[in-house]
């Protein structure tokens, strides 16, 4: 949850424009939030990337959000929903074929924090019943079932700590700067 901090001196300025015209205040409030729903998903999309390793268009194409109406509801939301992105849209180290097979098996990494890492039973391949071209991962010592491995969804990569931490503070200082300048704006427009 965010919240506005309005200083004692500022405060006057909200009661003045208050008594004098209170949907002005409800409007101002609509497009403070508006504002900082933008500047935070912009946020999230800078900060996941400085976290993990994934495009932009794949975060913004997870993330949604709700604007807040001037009519009184004064409320605006970002969402993450989607599907985990398969592991090979992260970083996937693959070497090099021979006819026996890979020499190694594949590294894949995540997290720009940690090193790449090998999966138990990862391998890169094709399959032959629905044509898929990837990384697949081996269930058990036999040859099939397979899986195709995903990384953390968008879902995820938002809610860490180190990265909601970062977009929270970000956007409470965006929509209390937003907010009195709205207010301010609004009181020169109405001569208050």
């Amino acid at each position: 949850m965010i919240s506005i901090n309005v200083s004692s001196q500022n405060m006057s300025k909200v009661i003045r424009l208050m008594t004098k015209a209170p949907k002005e205040v409800q409007k101002a409030a609509a497009v403070s939030i508006n504002r900082t729903i933008l500047t935070a998903r912009k946020e999230a999309s800078v900060n996941i990337r400085k976290n993990y390793i994934i495009k932009a268009k794949d975060i913004k194409a997870a993330l949604s959000y709700t604007r807040a109406q001037g009519n009184g509801f004064l409320m605006g939301e970002i969402k993450a929903k989607g599907p985990a992105p398969l592991l090979s849209a992260f970083r996937v180290s693959i070497y090099k074929r021979t006819k026996r097979g890979y020499t190694r098996p594949p590294k894949v990494q995540v997290l720009k924090s940690s090193g790449a890492k090998t999966v138990n039973g990862m391998f890169h391949g094709k399959s032959k019943s629905s044509g898929y071209i990837g990384l697949m991962q081996r269930t058990s010592k036999k040859s099939y079932p397979l899986r195709i491995p995903h990384g953390p969804s968008v879902a995820q990569m938002l809610g860490s700590e180190r990265v909601l931490n970062v977009i929270t503070a970000k956007a409470e200082k965006t929509l209390n700067k937003r907010f009195l300048h709205e207010i301010e704006y609004r009181i020169n427009k109405l001569g208050v």
